[in-house]
């Protein structure tokens, strides 16, 4: 098959990612007489961004062990490297190999490391068949997408499933939904029985569950998104027995500019000159001034970790927190 049939195949795929844009019709220009205020109008769209290529090599990832680096050539016939981990799914399990056409769809919000050729974490990778359609979004309580361009209708026949293939038997509202479907209305927003439905990631019920001390994200499948601009994606955080978010050190101290240093007969360690601390100890010092946590550094599979308000107590950062499914860290503008 030609690689200008991925052009085709995409835009069937696609078109329901695409925000709607309805049709303008003449009107009389505003005078100073009307007094109706004129707002803009804010297109709805899609949480996930949709592209394709053609594999050119598949190799491991040296970051990760369990990831593997993909090279592409894209719709536009340019490169596109993707990393593939445990937190993409594949359609269908299939393998990935040289010469395979594939549609991927990656976070429209995440931020991207600034390189040539363009390096993205993809949520969803698919063979391209154009038996079938794909959608990846996050649907409401009404299921509608995001983009409000497609509404599920759940009928006895959908098949229903989790990432790992078991059956989901929850709600379906308000989630990250992997959708597949053959037949949709042509109305707007286009409505059908899906296929198939894999429940990708819950969302909170609501915004009040952010301050629910009971709430607790599986940290250990988020990204760490330093500065706003560099991505974290090994080792993983995780939360432990107290409930405290812990997170990888020295990864991110030389993300931040911090030469670290590690004296194996003292277990401890310096970030420049200033800063230190000791595994199991919670006392950490900045400067003359030492500073107290409810959290001690830990040494996991020889990675010392640190609890997640290290940075805004002891580094003196203005933000370092969990939010829509990763973890920032950043000295910008201080979040409340």
């Amino acid at each position: 098959m030609k690689f200008k049939k991925i052009i085709a195949s995409i835009v069937a795929v696609g078109f329901l990612a695409l925000p709607f844009i309805a049709p303008v019709y003449a009107k009389p220009a505003a005078t100073t007489d009307d007094k109706r205020k004129i707002m803009p109008v804010e297109e709805a769209k899609s949480a996930f961004l949709l592209a394709s290529g053609v594999v050119e090599e598949v190799r491991d990832y040296p970051a990760d062990k369990k990831a593997k680096f993909i090279s592409l050539i894209d719709e536009k016939g340019g490169p596109v490297n993707l990393i593939v981990n445990d937190h993409t799914y594949i359609v269908d399990d299939v393998e990935l190999t040289k010469g395979a056409q594939i549609i991927y769809f990656y976070d429209a919000s995440r931020p991207m490391i600034l390189i040539y050729p363009p390096q993205i974490n993809p949520d969803v990778i698919a063979l391209i068949d154009d038996s079938r359609i794909i959608k990846t979004d996050f649907f409401n309580q009404d299921l509608l997408s995001q983009d409000k361009m497609l509404k599920l209708n759940i009928s006895a026949d959908t098949l229903l499933l989790l990432p790992n293939g078991n059956p989901y038997k929850g709600e379906l509202g308000k989630q990250k939904l992997l959708v597949i479907y053959d037949v949709s209305t042509k109305s707007i927003p286009a409505q059908t029985n899906p296929k198939k439905v894999v429940v990708l990631e819950g969302l909170l019920s609501s915004d009040d569950d952010l301050y629910d001390e009971n709430y607790q994200p599986n940290v250990s499948k988020m990204n760490i998104v330093v500065e706003g601009d560099m991505v974290i994606t090994e080792p993983k955080a995780y939360t432990n027995d107290e409930g405290a978010v812990m997170v990888p050190l020295r990864v991110i101290a030389e993300a931040l500019n911090y030469q670290v240093t590690w004296n194996n007969e003292t277990y401890s360690i310096a970030l420049g000159d200033k800063i230190s601390l000791k595994i199991d100890t919670p006392n950490y010092s900045n400067a003359d001034t030492s500073i107290t946590l409810d959290t001690a550094p830990a040494l996991v599979n020889d990675t010392t970790y640190v609890p997640l308000n290290f940075f805004t107590s002891v580094l003196l950062l203005n933000n370092a927190y969990v939010f829509e499914g990763q973890i920032d860290i950043n000295n910008g503008e201080k979040m409340e």
